[in-house]
């Protein structure tokens, strides 16, 4: 009872009433600044992964580039690597050996050609 008397005197509760919206304005700031804090941080994620969707779609859109410029250097090793066959075809050599500018270049006879026997590697067997 004498708890409720003392609740209810008017100082008392003035003082707790004032207490308690003081306590209620630092809630209000201290949940405002949580909030705050909050929504910057969901921003900044947000902001993040934005930012990764734009570097993969830059990605994306250099893929076509990427292989036309791939296709491109394809057919020039094609083209490339048919003008050396050509170039060493033996028809091609032949032709260039009745040339004047490689009347100089003679057959090797036997008598110089000197064959090496090819070497073998022997296998290691497991003694």
């Amino acid at each position: 009872m004498q708890y409720v008397k003392k609740y209810f005197r008017k100082k008392s509760y003035e003082k707790e009433s004032l207490s308690f919206l003081c306590i209620a304005t630092v809630s209000n700031r201290e949940l405002f600044v949580r909030l705050l804090i909050c929504l910057s941080f969901a921003g900044l994620l947000l902001y993040k992964y934005i930012d990764k969707l734009n570097g993969l779609t830059e990605l994306r859109l250099s893929i076509p580039l990427l292989e036309r410029e791939l296709k491109d250097i394809q057919e020039e090793n094609l083209e490339r690597q048919y003008a050396i066959d050509c170039f060493e075809s033996p028809l091609h050599l032949m032709e260039l050996a009745r040339k004047p500018e490689f009347g100089h270049l003679k057959y090797p006879s036997i008598d110089t050609i000197i064959l090496l026997p090819e070497a073998r590697l022997e296998e290691d067997s497991p003694d």
